[in-house]
């Protein structure tokens, strides 16, 4: 048999939108459709363009132009394009093009940037007064912004923020694999104190087998584990708070733990745990700990050894609680008690602190400690030490030991419950605090004002996008610049020109674990210069300081990602990294910011908001 069918290859007529893919408020584009009459006949041809919500052309919205096309012919048409300021989101513009018979319609689509980027604003206070009155955001914040107060009558609003910030943690080593999945262990806690629903605690399971298998694609021949995967070289800390983890699992029913790896854990936490080089103090407290999760009675010989080095700092804190928890606890309680009223979570630095604190919480409850007078103290400087900026705790190790120290501590208090009347504008209602917080939803504009006689605690979260940047503590400067060829600073540019993007930073410290971000204008691509792959690895070049720059790249649609080590630099010899655009559509675009950050310690980061134009031409 045989069959016949008529395929259109191509229309008769056809137009091709050119628009930049990104933009931010403020920017001026030039929107480019060029014409083609494939097959018809001369004749008139008419082009309507639809514009969206937030985007004009001379003030309109609905345009359109004429004109005469001969058969085989091209036409190009320009439309001078304005962002509102406040226009942001996905945005579709739709093109109609008629000559004679023919019709056919297009779309191009571009996503509208903020002028500045998304910014969740956090703070939590207590009624010890009995009062509390929230102001208007309206003079501080755009009007598409959200805001929420939650009231509680225990200081564990925290907790539900920083598993969400856990969870959408961009980057997987084994700190952050590990502290994203470890609070899990205690959802069903956080389930009877109302922080987390079903759905989450359901959830448990899984996330808990998903860092297993992340985990393990990271272990080295010796039973340790390295900071990525397919790595090689052991991360001595990482590796024993893996193990912790895995076992504390195993303990409780989430992981099933074959024998030959359980002894390849333990040998190798057993040479940790028998280090008594005084740097390995810590690390060597902390494999005694996982070695008595583990099930090794012989931790006790370890502990003992430990304390002999001293009996009131936090390792013996450490190896006194697993003492107390696994079968020594008139030998150990002594020793902790001591490690606490010495403040043993204090270091010479506070990069331990926040950690600290958490450990000693949660260990205290797996030990059944219950002299509450002893650790609500530490309570007070959790809660005192959380972020404004959404992030909790600010790192993903601190985040991850205070939800578990927290909610280890919060199931063994007696739930109290707390009321009182809260007035949004005119209307005043009643509220009773018991298990589950008391939610407000506040639009822009409402003033709140919140009475109760009880203890109460209220989290006021704000998203949304400032009129003004928040000043943040930048402790690294950050800057950057558009040069040409020659090296020269530029601020107009020809269409489809290459140009280098310099950025540079001066840094108090050398930074292990670096990432920069860095957004690219609107009407510019990013040139991979090794047309090879999305990700290269950035070659040893010499920085003006002499440093030598070690670290990857990663190219996206819309930003520039930068990850490696940072030198130690002052603003008069900054460490400098570049790397290439190419100028696509004329116009006037705004220079977006640019954000570094240690990885593991958010305090030390650096932005840079230029406030300036780059021109297209």
């Amino acid at each position: 048999g045989s069959t016949e069918e008529t395929i259109i290859l191509r229309n008769k007529i056809s137009v091709v939108p050119s628009a930049p893919r990104f933009a931010v408020g403020g920017d001026r584009f030039k929107l480019t459709s060029t014409i083609f009459n494939h097959e018809t006949d001369e004749g008139e041809w008419i082009l309507e363009v639809a514009l969206p919500d937030g985007l004009s052309s001379d003030g309109k919205t609905i345009l359109k132009r004429n004109g005469r096309l001969a058969k085989g012919a091209s036409t190009i048409e320009d439309f001078e394009m304005a962002i509102a300021n406040e226009a942001q989101g996905d945005k579709t513009i739709s093109f109609k093009l008629t000559l004679g018979n023919s019709v056919v319609e297009e779309k191009v689509f571009i996503t509208v940037r903020p002028q500045m980027a998304t910014v969740t604003s956090v703070e939590y206070l207590a009624l010890t007064n009995g009062v509390l009155d929230l102001a208007s955001l309206a003079d501080d914040w755009h009007s598409n912004t959200l805001s929420k107060v939650e009231l509680s009558s225990m200081p564990l609003l925290a907790i539900s923020e920083s598993l969400e910030w856990l969870a959408e943690y961009p980057y997987g080593c084994l700190e952050q694999t590990t502290s994203a999945a470890f609070p899990f262990l205690v959802a069903g806690d956080l389930l009877k104190l109302g922080v987390i629903d079903e759905t989450l605690d359901a959830q448990a399971n899984l996330k808990v087998k998903e860092a297993f298998a992340l985990i393990m694609q990271m272990q080295c021949g010796d039973g340790s584990f390295a900071m990525w995967p397919n790595g090689r070289s052991p991360w001595i800390y990482g590796s024993i708070f893996a193990n912790h983890f895995i076992f504390e699992a195993e303990r409780m029913g989430l992981l099933k733990i074959d024998n030959r790896f359980r002894n390849l854990q333990r040998s190798w936490l057993r040479d940790i745990a028998a280090n008594a080089a005084p740097e390995n103090r810590m690390n060597r407290a902390y494999a005694v700990y996982a070695l008595a999760v583990n099930g090794d009675s012989s931790f006790i010989i370890n502990a003992l050894n430990v304390i002999s080095q001293g009996d009131d700092d936090f390792a013996a804190l450490v190896v006194s609680a697993a003492m107390m928890r696994f079968g020594y606890a008139s030998e150990g309680i002594a020793i902790f008690e001591k490690a606490i009223a010495s403040r043993a979570w204090e270091t010479e630095s506070d990069w331990d602190r926040i950690k600290n604190l958490g450990m000693a919480l949660f260990m205290a409850a797996k030990a059944g400690y219950r002299d509450y007078a002893k650790l609500t103290p530490i309570i007070a400087i959790l809660n005192n030490s959380l972020r404004d900026d959404g992030s909790a705790w600010g790192t993903t190790r601190d985040n991850s030991w205070s939800v578990l120290g927290l909610a280890s501590f919060a199931q063994m208090l007696e739930i109290g419950n707390a009321t009182g009347t809260v007035k949004i504008g005119t209307v005043e209602k009643e509220f009773n605090v018991s298990q589950k917080p008391f939610v407000v939803e506040r639009k822009i504009d409402d003033l709140i004002q919140l009475r109760s006689k009880d203890m109460l605690f209220a989290k006021v979260e704000t998203v949304g996008i400032p009129k003004k940047p928040i000043k943040r503590n930048n402790m690294i400067s950050i800057s950057k610049s558009y040069v040409d060829d020659d090296g020269n600073p530029i601020s107009k540019v020809a269409s489809g020109s290459l140009i280098t993007v310099v950025v540079n930073i001066a840094s108090p410290v050398d930074i292990d674990r670096t990432v920069l971000v860095d957004l690219v204008p609107g009407g510019f691509e990013l040139e991979d210069v090794t047309l090879a792959t999305r990700s290269s690895v950035i070659p040893n070049a010499n920085l003006s300081n002499g440093s030598k720059l070690h670290g990857s790249s990663e190219i996206r649609d819309d930003r520039w990602l930068w990850f490696g080590y940072l030198p130690k630099a002052d603003k008069d010899t900054p460490s400098t990294i570049t790397y290439t655009l190419r100028a696509v559509t004329p116009g006037v675009y705004t220079i977006p910011q640019i954000i570094i950050e240690d990885m593991y310690n958010p305090d030390l980061r650096g932005d840079y908001i230029p406030g300036k134009t780059i021109v297209i031409e």
